[in-house]
């Protein structure tokens, strides 16, 4: 809590990076494939071998 409250709000800057196995993932699920899932399934992603 310290770091992230106080009088200093303008103590941070924000970095972007992209995440290849969010991607996947997001890739998956617009792709119309995760609607067929049944409900409270989750999507992961293993390392192609």
């Amino acid at each position: 809590m310290s770091l992230s409250s106080g009088e200093h709000p303008h103590d941070y800057e924000v970095k972007n990076t992209r995440c290849m196995a969010c991607a996947e993932i997001e890739e998956f699920q617009d792709s119309g494939k995760a609607k067929a899932l049944d409900s409270g399934t989750k999507t992961y992603v293993v390392v192609d071998e």
